[in-house]
């Protein structure tokens, strides 16, 4: 018995040890980046705790994590070639994990240098969702600006106002090792910023804020430049200003002058324009300041202001030819005119971000008030002949006034994260017009002036607007898959914009024989209009180091009610529709990425294109609502492949996108008889089917010595139908 109990008893102990061993094990994690957000791959980890020295390296997203630490408190160190290196001391107090702040390097000078030298530079870096140009193998120049810069880059189209595309789609968004810039408008800033600052500049597939801070990364993503800046060149003061004379009597200047300190921010410009444009004086004039701060560790916040004063003299020349079941004709419209107005716009933003709460919100206000006095001739030959002249003078006023916040959370359980959206806006009109209509009636056969008729009316017209909308996301981290790396998880989402619209319409008409006006109630209107868009999506989402997609479902039902008051009459309009989303980003190997992604969106018909009212300010072409609309619904897939060889620096980018739309909104003109025997056309609205479009960008480069000759060759195609 004695020797079966000191066997027992030595078993207990043994099992003792050994769980007591195993609650020793600590484990710690973390996320290495470059000051651009950028993750940093393949870099050196060591641990060292107590007699313990553990190594690993960064995967593709910058994440490493050590889960066999036995000492409480420990020694992290860091290198990356081209990076100044990194170490801290850590403990973990109570906690048997450690899931480390974001860490960030910062280029190191020197060894930029090295490489200059040493080896020659990649022109090209491609990673998932990311383009990345080295600058160094392109050529600079002193006094070079960043758009010189990239209108060398394969790929991507500067024009001569600065707009930039990057194989085919728009680039509006900018950031400078990122974080935000100015205003981050693309086009504002590559014409002042000198190239001698750039170490590298990225084209980055965004999902926004949110997706950044959370990880998750659902619908189509928009183009974003980041500039990385070389070490100690996030900051300078820079502007331009100047004069400009030319024909036409055209004069003008401009001075910009922006203050850069980092997060600290300052701008102001101010441009002003004047010529003769042929049908008069055209003058342009805008003041814009504004300034960004950095407010505490986390929070950042800024504010702008602009003013823009248009006085223009105007003459526009149309020809239309129609084709109809009843014959052709056409229309020959001289306009001239003269406008003149101001409009005003304050803005007020915020970020705050300490890694477990991301918030920001921004508030806008803006007024705007202009005047139009207009004269025009119009004549129609063809099926119907007709002359129409017509006077008009007009005045309107329009505040405007919106907000939104956004706020997303990481839960306890730091795998689940939480997100909210909350926006509202405001907005009236109130417009006076005078028109004086006089119109023509030939004979078609003789083309003899029969008879003429003269309309002089004034329209009252004011219009409300308020919307609020709002959205919840929810994501629920999955159990972790056999590559540690990998992360999976549930995404549900709903949203909803609710829309108020008032718009009335008064019309008085000139009695020709007392020379009163009177209300005409058949051409008034009086109406409101009641939409909710909503989403419900459910979702799918993995992320690792090769692989990222999203998979999921929406549905997407509205609701939309029209009250035609001086009819008496309500009408109600509700519709569903769904559709799948998906988005997909591979990495094949090394500089070989593809990715696809599809979205489906609603959209409601406007308040004018429903009401069945008819809409008589131009008397040749009366307009008429349809409240039977249906929301159209458009579906767009796009994708791209982009291939660099690290030897040799040969790359090649292609973009297919593919986009159609069902329930589109139509204009159909008919042709009817007026009330003195003659024709005229009524343009009303109709859903149709058919309509799409097929494009795609193709880029090649083969760069043959550097900074100084490279091949390339890119162009686009593209196949389209339009429903009519």
């Amino acid at each position: 018995m004695k020797p079966n109990r000191s066997i027992l008893i030595f078993i207990l102990v043994l099992f003792c040890t050994v769980n007591v061993f195993a609650q020793t094990n600590k484990r710690v994690s973390g996320l290495l980046t470059d000051t651009a957000k950028i993750a940093i791959e393949g870099a050196t980890i060591q641990v060292i705790a107590g007699n313990d020295t553990l190594k690993t390296t960064t995967n593709e997203k910058g994440y490493f994590s050590f889960s066999k630490i036995k000492s409480t408190s420990f020694t992290l160190s860091i290198s990356s070639m081209g990076y100044y290196g990194f170490t801290a001391n850590y403990s973990f107090g109570d906690s048997k994990s450690l899931e480390l702040k974001t860490i960030e390097l910062k280029l190191a000078g020197n060894m930029l240098n090295e490489v200059e030298i040493k080896a020659k530079p990649n022109p090209i870096r491609i990673m998932q969702d990311t383009v990345e140009y080295n600058a160094t193998a392109y050529r600079v120049v002193e006094g070079d600006n960043v758009a010189d810069l990239i209108k060398q880059f394969p790929g991507i189209e500067v024009d001569e106002d600065y707009n930039v595309k990057t194989m085919g789609k728009e680039m509006i968004k900018l950031r400078v090792d990122g974080k935000d810039f100015f205003t981050n408008n693309v086009k504002d800033f590559i014409a002042t910023l000198p190239a001698a600052i750039v170490a590298k500049i990225q084209v980055i597939d965004d999902f926004g804020d949110e997706a950044n801070f959370t990880g998750i990364k659902i619908g189509e993503p928009t183009k974003m430049l980041n500039i990385v800046t070389k070490p100690g060149m996030n900051k300078g003061k820079f502007g331009n200003s100047g004069l400009r004379a030319g024909t036409n009597d055209q004069i003008g200047g401009n001075g910009n002058l922006n203050f850069w300190n980092g997060s600290k921010q300052t701008n102001g410009n101010l441009n002003f324009t004047t010529a003769n444009n042929g049908a008069g004086t055209s003058k342009n004039a805008n003041i814009n300041a504004m300034h960004n701060d950095k407010i505490s560790e986390f929070l950042n916040g800024g504010a702008g202001y602009g003013l823009t004063n248009t006085n223009s003299a105007t003459r526009n020349e149309q020809a239309i030819e129609t084709v109809n079941p009843l014959g052709t004709f056409h229309s020959n419209n001289v306009s001239n005119g003269e406008t003149r107005g101001n409009n005003h716009n304050f803005s007020t933003q915020f970020k705050f971000n300490n890694k477990k709460i991301f918030a920001s919100g921004n508030f806008g206000a803006s007024y705007y008030e202009n005047g139009n006095i207009n004269s025009s001739f119009n004549q129609q030959t063809g099926v119907i002949r007709q002359d129409l002249r017509n006077q008009r003078s007009s005045t309107n006023k329009s505040p405007r006034v919106n907000a939104n916040i956004n706020f997303s959370k990481k839960l306890k359980n730091a795998k689940n994260s939480f997100s909210a959206n909350f926006g509202i806006s405001a907005n009236s009109s109130n417009a006076d017009q005078h028109i004086s209509t006089n119109t023509l009636y030939y004979n078609k056969d003789t083309q003899i002036l029969e008879k003429d008729s003269l309309l002089v009316r004034d329209l009252i017209t004011d219009a409300n607007a308020q919307n609020f909308n709002f959205s919840f996301n929810y994501s629920l981290g999955l159990k972790k898959l056999k590559d540690s790396l990998a992360r999976q998880s549930l995404n549900f989402s709903y949203s909803g914009n609710v829309g108020r619209n008032r718009n009335t319409t008064a019309t008085y008409v000139l009695d020709n024989l007392d020379q009163q006006s009177r209300f005409i109630d058949s051409l008034s209107t009086d109406f409101t209009s009641l939409s909710v868009n909503q989403s419900l999506g459910a979702n799918y989402n993995y992320n690792s180091k090769k692989m990222r997609y999203n998979i999921g479902f929406n549905a997407r039902p509205t609701l939309l009610s029209s009250n035609y008051i001086n009819l008496n009459q309500k009408i109600r309009n509700n519709n569903f529709n769904y559709s799948p989303n998906f988005n997909v980003g591979r990495t094949f190997e090394k500089g070989k990425t593809l990715s696809i992604n599809y979205s489906g969106n609603n959209a409601s018909p406007s308040p004018h294109q429903l009401q069945p009212i008819r809409n008589t300010q131009n008397l040749q072409n009366v307009i008429v609502g349809n409240p039977f609309l249906k929301p159209s619904f458009s579906h767009n897939v796009s994708s791209s492949f982009n291939y660099v060889n690290v030897k040799t620096g040969i790359s090649m980018q292609t973009g297919l996108n593919f986009a159609t739309t069902q329930n589109e909104i139509v204009t159909n003109v008919l042709i009817l008889p007026d009330t003195l025997n003659s024709l005229k056309q009524e343009t009303r609205f109709e859903n149709t089917n058919g309509t799409y479009n097929v494009g795609s960008n193709y880029s090649l480069n083969v760069p043959i010595k550097k900074n100084k000759i490279s091949l390339s060759y890119g162009g686009n195609f593209g196949v389209s139908n339009r429903a009519v």
